[in-house]
Order: C-alpha cells, then structure tokens, then sequence
C-alpha cells in the first residue's frame, strides 16, 4: 500500500484556511462597524445625539430627518431614526423604521446592529 505524506498537509492547509475564515469573521463585528456619509449627515448625525443625550429627542429626530432627506438612501442614518424611535417608546415606528434600513443595508454588521434592534423593540414593547 502506498503511504502519501499529503494528508497531513492537507489538514494542515485545511486548519490554515478555517483559521483566516474565522478571523475574518471576527473582524467584522459591531465594533469595527465604519458608516459612511457626508461631513454634512456626519455633523447632523453628531447633533442628533447630542440632543438625544440632552433629552431633547424632537431635536434629535429633526437632525436625523435633515440627515435622511440628504442621504435616503442610507440605512445607518435609517438606523439611528430607529435606535431614537426605539429609546422614546415609539416601538411600532421603530420597527418599520428598523425594517427598511435592512432592505437597504449593505453591510453585515449594520444588519445585525438592525436585528438587536428589532429584538430590543419587540422585547421592550
């Protein structure tokens, strides 16, 4: 019977590539997340939140609205009118709004932040 010294290099190649697959993975959590938009929506987006942590959440949603009618099509900036919707109680709008920023969304991450999202909201309502 021929011996052929290739099965442990396959495993070993084998080993290799689930390796860098799972690397991958990892790096591609929540926190490597990077939007992207405009300075203007940047800087909408900047004072929504620092209406939202005022309290002062009707000011908070118009910057978000500002930012949305200058990037519609951006599902972060969908996200964020979501994640407020969610924080004022508005768990419904929330949803909806969470809903469509998936449809246009792009990017895994954002994607999974939208589904923590809509299980916040369907868990708190």
């Amino acid at each position: 019977m021929n011996q052929n010294n290739t099965g442990p290099r396959i495993h070993y190649l084998a080993l290799l590539i689930l390796s860098a697959a799972l690397a991958a993975c990892s790096s591609t959590g929540l926190s490597n997340f990077t939007p992207q938009h405009s300075d203007a929506v940047s800087t909408l987006l900047e004072q929504a939140e620092n209406a939202k942590q005022s309290g002062n959440f009707i000011s908070a949603e118009n910057s978000i609205e500002r930012a949305l009618r200058i990037e519609p099509e951006n599902a972060f900036i969908w996200f964020k009118l979501g994640e407020l919707n969610c924080d004022i109680g508005n768990f419904y709008d929330c949803e909806n709004i969470a809903l469509k920023a998936k449809r246009l969304s792009r990017s895994g991450a954002l994607t999974r932040q939208l589904d923590a999202l809509l299980a916040r909201s369907q868990n708190t309502r």
